[in-house]
């Protein structure tokens, strides 16, 4: 059974031999600041979302490729809508954020998502299969693969004020 709202405010989940925070079935994830940085896993692993995923001002920085589901800030596996707002996501061995399978929107706000590097799969933002996206003053530069790949979003696409330079 799910549990009903996950609320983190402040937390700190660093330096972890797995995931910083990993929730696997919860109804709704809010996140508010905090730091996640430097686990040999994920920094914030959400599996099943029924809800809404809200985070905001978190740092979910450097982590490195240790093996099978490692290397990335953020991971949501499946949710209804995804809210990122502010927040570093950035120095990591994979992704910055990986989200994929959001039935509604994902609405990125002033994310850094910079310096992903890794095994040639480096990328600052990758959202598979969401239905919509909206990214308001993000930056995405400097990652091994790509900035911001969007893939398979058959709703609207909005990009303002987005910087994604030196991305190879």
């Amino acid at each position: 059974t799910d549990v009903e709202t996950i609320s983190l405010t402040n937390t700190n989940a660093q330096n972890n031999t797995s995931d910083g925070v990993d929730i696997s079935a919860a109804t709704s994830v809010d996140i508010s600041g905090g730091n996640y940085s430097s686990n040999d896993y994920t920094g914030i692993y959400l599996g099943t979302i029924t809800g809404a995923v809200s985070i905001s001002n978190a740092t979910v920085d450097d982590h490195p490729d240790a093996g099978i589901n490692s290397g990335t800030g953020l991971y949501v596996g499946w949710a209804d809508s995804v809210t990122v707002t502010g927040g570093s996501y950035s120095g990591n061995e994979l992704t910055g954020l990986d989200i994929n399978f959001v039935v509604n929107a994902i609405t990125l706000t002033g994310v850094v998502a910079d310096n992903n590097t890794g095994s040639g799969l480096g990328e600052g933002v990758l959202v598979q299969f969401a239905g919509s996206v909206e990214v308001n003053s993000g930056s995405f530069s400097g990652n091994e693969l790509t900035g911001l790949d969007l893939i398979a979003i058959p709703g609207s696409v909005t990009l303002n004020n987005v910087t994604a330079n030196n991305n190879t």
